[in-house]
């Protein structure tokens, strides 16, 4: 039997696409004295166990598809699209004289196991993090939550690569307006890609070049079960092993779910230590740069001399010995993140105490500044979320740069514009600087 036999010439035509495919099949066989031509990815279907279960179903006096129906979520009268999209969807196409049929084969495993998280630590709090899989993070979810509350609705986007998308949130406590906003913004962009961040956030509408984040992610069941309680809306992304919060608030920067698993004084104590961290973070270089540069007189005598004395032999102005030193701790970061993890802690040791040490005795830069910038380094580590790390990463370079031009007066300055820069923000009419993601919410 050909596929020419019993469909048009477009259906024929992308079959054919297919078999250029490595690991794309075409099977006859004959079920009750009728001929089928089965056609799937054999990388996508377990063949042996759905071969088994045909087989089984073929033996019954009943009609097969009847019972395909009710065990393997059989699918009937498809279209051309409906046929691809089952086909690269994992699902197995069935022709026949009268139609087309698919049905949910017994499924390869080519996702993980639930496991720790990668990249988030879960510190006295569950340790289990999301994966790859689309339907298992919507299981891991549902499970943390148990709640009839949570409603889950999913998109698909995209036409060369379709993606799934599930919008998650809880029933009563999100705002309406952004949960009407979202949904339209999903809604209207079903032929978008979103193979990414940067488009799904274009797809939401959020503003490219803003350096302040507009959504968090999370690895975290327990943490995404957080943010859906306060009112905020979760998404999940096909093939990506985390969530992603809406709206993100300023409060994200120092707040976790994981914090509730300590005393209350242990957990006050943690979030001011994140908040001097946030402080530290973006004014400590450009503070350096104004008591050195422009504001010496403002320091005591003795650590003004001591300061002088430490950067006596460097050749350039403290701009450009902050600069010079903040390039390599940034190459540093992101080298340590790029390599594998048995080498990072070796590229650390390099990186952090030869190299150092060895830019201090060259006379490259000054004893203080490396203590400075250490200090900043680590602070910004201290923040919650890759996201609130990299934005203060980026804040302090204009903090410095207006430091070095007009000393303690342009530090003071740049504050104020960061936090009317801040204040400025919305996603889906919520201010960033809003405690709480309902809109007028205090």
């Amino acid at each position: 039997m050909r596929i020419n036999d019993i469909f048009p010439k477009d259906i024929q035509n992308k079959m054919e696409s297919f078999q250029a495919n490595e690991d794309f099949r075409q099977e006859q066989r004959i079920i009750k004295g009728k001929r089928y031509l089965f056609c799937y990815f054999v990388t996508l279907v377990d063949i042996a166990n759905t071969n088994e279960a045909i087989h089984l179903f073929s033996e019954g006096e009943e009609d097969w598809k009847e019972l395909l129906k009710g065990q393997l979520n059989l699918s009937i009268d498809l279209s051309v699209s409906d046929i691809v999209d089952a086909i690269v969807g994992g699902r197995i196409v069935c022709f026949m004289e009268d139609g087309s049929v698919a049905f949910d084969p017994v499924g390869q495993k080519i996702s993980r196991t639930i496991s720790t998280p990668q990249n988030e630590n879960a510190i006295q709090s569950p340790t289990q993090g999301f994966i790859e899989d689309y339907q298992t993070n919507l299981g891991v979810l549902r499970f943390q939550m148990k709640s009839p509350d949570l409603i889950i609705k999913s998109y698909q986007l995209g036409l060369s690569s379709k993606k799934k998308i599930a919008l998650c949130h809880i029933e009563g406590a999100i705002d309406e307006q952004l949960l009407s906003d979202i949904v339209d913004c999903l809604s209207s962009s079903q032929s978008k890609n979103a193979n990414n961040i940067q488009q799904l956030l274009k797809i939401l509408g959020q503003d490219k070049f803003s350096i302040v984040p507009t959504t968090i992610t999370t690895e975290l069941p327990s943490e995404a079960e957080t943010h859906l309680n306060q009112g905020k809306a979760v998404l999940f992304l096909e093939g990506f092993p985390y969530a992603i919060v809406v709206p993100a608030l300023v409060t994200d920067i120092w707040s976790i779910k994981a914090d509730y698993n300590i005393p209350y004084v242990f957990m006050a104590f943690v979030r001011i230590l994140r908040v001097f961290g946030l402080t530290i973070g973006v004014v400590s270089p450009g503070l350096y740069v104004a008591f050195v540069s422009v504001n010496p007189e403002v320091l005591r005598i003795q650590l003004a001399l001591s300061i002088a004395a430490s950067r006596e032999g460097v050749p350039y102005p403290a701009l450009l010995e902050v600069l010079f030193l903040l390039i390599i701790l940034e190459l540093i970061v992101e080298a340590i993140v790029r390599l594998p993890k048995s080498i990072g802690p070796t590229i650390t040791m390099v990186g952090g105490v030869i190299l150092g040490q060895a830019i201090v005795q060259a006379k490259l830069v000054s004893n203080m500044l490396t203590i400075v910038l250490a200090a900043t380094t680590i602070a910004n580590f201290s923040l919650n979320g890759i996201q609130n790390m990299t934005f203060i990463r980026i804040s302090k370079y204009g903090i410095l740069l207006l430091s070095a031009i007009f000393g303690f007066l342009g530090l003071v300055i740049g504050m104020v514009i960061l936090c009317i820069y801040m204040a400025r923000i919305e996603i889906f009419g919520i201010p960033y600087f809003n405690l709480h993601p309902k809109k007028g919410g205090s």
